[in-house]
Formats: structure tokens, C-alpha cells, sequence
């Protein structure tokens, strides 16, 4: 046989195994956690969080929850594991990273990688005291987690030394690489700036990349939309949105909030955003910069929440969930110029749901491709019974955020017609660097390969096609 038909009778076959190939089937879904063992429905891993470590091609998947394994006194805690970024397969055991913490339980948190000196940073909220909660950073080696700080520092102290009425909630964080430096954004009140404690607004607070030490201006108070009594507020369940861009070199904060200075009704919520330098940590561009108008002026029944935001070009596109018709959410997108922090060529809706609750979308730009990745959950009909699941999907895009293609399934949560089993309500996803790709992971219920019912455990899948064989001529 000639070499010109051996390779002719290759491409071939590479075609026919490419055409029968799901996107989703080169990295199968993975549970990353067993919490307090498997089997065991007396822990929990709930709310993961994930980090792109570029330089050994790994993530760092956070979670809270109750594990046994790693302490017994039944506290909610912060975990997290590496993972394999091409076969997202696991790396070495669980890990607990709040480790001599001085608080009472560990929620939310929030990661990134720092490329620069090569580890990450967790953030995340904890109970000093019932019901008083503060921000805690701690710094992991990029290769081993080990524990860089002796213990986990507290970056903030809402109301001042002493203070137990105010909080700080849903830490998002951002890596600024041309200063070596993170960003923190969360929200909370701080009866310093004249806030009573039923107030929640948006804060930031700047960290030195090489310590995490706090630096700039302490708690920094940027969104003045809640009211003394708490009727008006910006959306703690909604969670804040952050990313920094380095061709501006700024940072764009998004939350949703029922601002009576921006004309809204109580309970009529709709998302705003703002710049924040990122030399000084100082607000720049349009002030409180409103990005949405959904449903009738005045209506209640019509919100825009849930943002998320990753920065592209010299501007900032966010994703969120907004109703269609009253009762129907879907995602949708908008672009923010970066220089402006206003909103620009209208909105584009994103998904295309049966079941009309698409949620929690977060987003990432493709590197290799240049488009734009969503990720959601949604409700569907997956098997031959007329039963709405959900799971969790992914929608491609344009940078102008024009659909590409149809939303792919993701995940695989208990058997297809059952809607007893699912994903919970937060999920992340990461971009895979110059090479491309992207990383989903989240938690839920599904009851297979050795999980019991309500055992609810962190799952994740990459999305890199690995080569199924190489001849030397491609």
C-alpha cells in the first residue's frame, strides 16, 4: 500500500472517530470529593470555585462544606484539590485549607492563581462569632498546596476593631499581573461610612500579591444602593461579579441591586458595575454604571441577577440571568466598555431553554478560539420521560455575543428522566490558557459509583480533545 493511501486512509478514519466524538466526551465528569467518605451523607461539598495554573497546566478546585476526614467537629470548613487540566482526573488527596482559622464555620470562597510568584490565593468568609461574619485569605504553593501564611489572615473588620453587627459576604476575587496584586470585592456593611447593619453594599479591598497583605484604602465602599432600613440592598444571593483587564488595566466589579437612585422599584432588581483603577484601587469611569433595564420601568416581576464577567479586548462582557416574559429566566449577555464601565450594543440572549430556568452563569473566553464560553445550569427533558431535569450546559459564542451552535449538556447527575438528582446552585468555569479549552466544575447529586442518595459531592469535567493517535504527518 502506498503511503499516499495510508495517509489518506488515516484522515479518514480520524474524520469518522471526530464525527461519532461529543464534545464532551474527551474528559469524562470526574467527582473530586467524598466528603466525610463515600458513602456517607454526613458531609457535604457544596459551591466550588476554580483556578487556572498555566504553569504545570492544573487547577485548584475550592469548596466548603462538612467533611469527617478532615475534622471532626463538625464546622463547615474550605477544601480543595488539584486537578489534571487535559483529563481532569484528580491530583493527590482532598486538602483542607482553612487550617487553623479562628472562626466558627468557613463559607464561599473565591480562588485565583498568581502566575507571578506561582500560587494561589483563597479568599472566603467566616463566622468569627454567631452570626458576625469577616474575610480570610490564605496563600497555597502553586505545586503542592502547602500553606504559605502560618495561618489564614483576616483582610477585613467591617464596623472596626471590635465590631460584631457588620459583616462581609461573597468574596470575588481578580489577579492584577502587571502590579502583582489581587483585588478583593464582597459585599457587606461597615458602620465606619455611617452603614446600619441591615445595609448591604458593595466593598473592595486591595492585596499585596507577594504577602496578601492589605494594601490602599481599608474596606473600601464603592455602591451606595442600600437603604438605612435594608428594603433596598444590593443582592447578597446574587453574588458579585469581578475581572481585571490588562489592556486597561483596571477592574470591573458587576452586582445586582433594587437602587432607588437609579429609579428602581423595591424588589426590581438590575445589574450595575463599576471601574476600579488598577494602580491606585481608586473608582474610575461612570459611577454606579447601571448595564441593564429589563421587563416594564417599575415591575418587580422582571430582574436581571446572578452577573458574571471576564474581560475581552479592551472591554468587559458579562453574562447574567434575566427573565424573558415574567417567570421565564434565561441567560443573556451585554459588553461594558472599559473605558466607561457603560453598557453597549444591547443585550443578546444566550440560551434557549424548554424548561425557562437557566441560571448561575459564569463565563471565560476561549484563548485559542477567541470566543466566548458560557456555562449554566438549566432544566431540559434529557430521557424519554416528559420530566424536566436539570443539569448543567454550555453555550459558545462570538465576541459580539452571537450564538454558536446549540447548548452542549455537561453534565450527567443520576439517570436521564429522573429529576430527583441534579446539580446545586453555584458552579465555575475556567479557561485553559494559550492552548484553549475550558473547565467546568460544580456540585450535586448522583447517586452512582458508590454515592448514596443526598450525598452531595463536587464534580468537574474538562473540555480538552485529547489526540487519539499521532502517524508524524500532522
Amino acid at each position: 500500500m502506498s503511503l499516499m493511501i495510508q495517509r489518506l486512509l488515516c484522515a479518514w478514519l480520524w474524520l469518522c472517530l471526530c464525527a461519532l466524538q461529543t464534545p464532551a466526551s474527551a474528559a469524562e465528569q470526574v467527582r473530586l470529593s467524598q466528603a466525610s467518605g463515600l458513602g456517607s451523607t454526613q458531609g457535604t461539598a457544596v459551591e466550588p470555585a476554580v483556578a487556572y495554573n498555566a504553569d504545570l497546566n492544573q487547577l485548584l478546585v475550592v469548596w466548603w462544606g462538612r467533611d469527617a476526614l478532615l475534622s471532626n467537629d463538625g464546622r463547615f470548613l474550605i477544601a480543595g484539590r488539584r486537578v489534571d487540566a487535559t483529563t481532569g482526573q484528580a491530583i493527590g488527596p482532598t486538602i483542607r485549607l482553612d487550617s487553623d482559622s479562628s472562626g466558627r464555620n468557613a463559607i464561599a470562597p473565591s480562588v485565583v492563581y498568581n502566575a507571578t510568584v506561582q500560587e494561589y490565593l483563597v479568599v472566603w468568609s467566616s463566622e468569627t462569632i454567631a452570626g458576625h461574619f469577616e474575610l480570610y485569605a490564605q496563600r497555597l504553593a502553586g505545586d503542592t498546596l502547602q500553606p504559605l501564611l502560618p495561618q489564614p489572615r483576616q483582610i477585613t473588620e467591617m464596623g472596626g476593631p471590635g465590631d460584631v453587627n457588620h459583616s462581609a459576604f461573597a468574596p470575588a476575587l481578580a489577579f492584577n499581573p502587571d502590579r502583582n496584586e489581587y483585588l478583593v470585592a464582597f459585599i457587606g456593611s461597615d458602620s465606619r461610612v455611617g452603614m446600619t447593619d441591615l445595609q448591604r453594599d458593595v466593598f473592595v479591598q486591595r492585596l499585596a500579591g507577594a504577602t496578601a497583605n492589605e494594601i490602599g484604602t481599608d474596606d473600601m465602599r464603592i455602591s451606595t444602593a442600600s437603604t438605612a432600613d435594608g428594603a433596598r440592598q444590593v443582592d447578597p444571593f446574587s453574588k458579585l461579579a469581578l475581572a481585571y483587564s490588562s489592556i486597561n488595566r483596571n477592574y470591573l466589579v458587576v452586582w445586582s441591586a433594587d437602587d432607588p437612585g437609579a429609579g428602581l422599584a423595591q424588589a426590581e432588581y438590575e445589574l450595575f458595575a463599576q471601574l476600579i483603577d488598577g494602580a491606585t484601587g481608586v473608582e474610575e469611569g461612570t459611577d454606579d454604571a447601571r448595564l441593564t433595564t429589563v421587563g416594564p420601568a417599575g415591575n418587580p416581576f422582571f430582574a436581571a441577577d446572578q452577573p458574571a464577567v471576564t474581560a475581552e479586548d479592551a472591554n468587559f462582557t458579562i453574562a447574567y440571568r434575566a427573565d424573558v416574559v415574567q417567570g421565564i429566566k434565561e441567560i443573556h449577555g451585554i459588553r461594558a466598555g472599559g473605558s466607561t464601565g457603560l453598557p453597549f450594543g444591547g443585550q443578546s440572549r444566550l440560551s434557549i431553554t424548554t424548561g425557562g430556568a437557566a441560571r448561575r452563569p459564569r463565563i471565560a473566553v476561549d484563548t485559542a478560539s477567541g470566543e466566548l464560553v458560557v456555562a449554566f445550569q438549566a432544566r431540559e427533558v434529557l430521557g424519554s420521560s416528559p420530566v424536566f431535569e436539570s443539569e448543567v450546559f454550555v453555550q459558545r459564542s462570538t465576541p459580539s455575543l452571537q450564538r454558536i451552535g446549540e447548548e452542549e449538556r455537561w453534565s450527567v447527575m443520576g439517570p436521564d428522566g429522573n429529576d430527583d438528582f441534579g446539580p446545586g446552585d453555584i458552579l465555575d468555569l475556567a479557561a485553559l490558557g494559550a492552548s484553549g479549552g475550558y473547565y467546568v466544575a460544580w456540585f450535586g447529586d448522583h447517586d452512582s459509583d458508590g454515592q448514596v442518595d443526598n450525598e452531595v459531592e463536587i464534580f468537574g469535567r474538562s473540555s480538552v480533545v485529547e489526540a487519539l493517535f499521532s502517524d508524524g504527518f500532522e
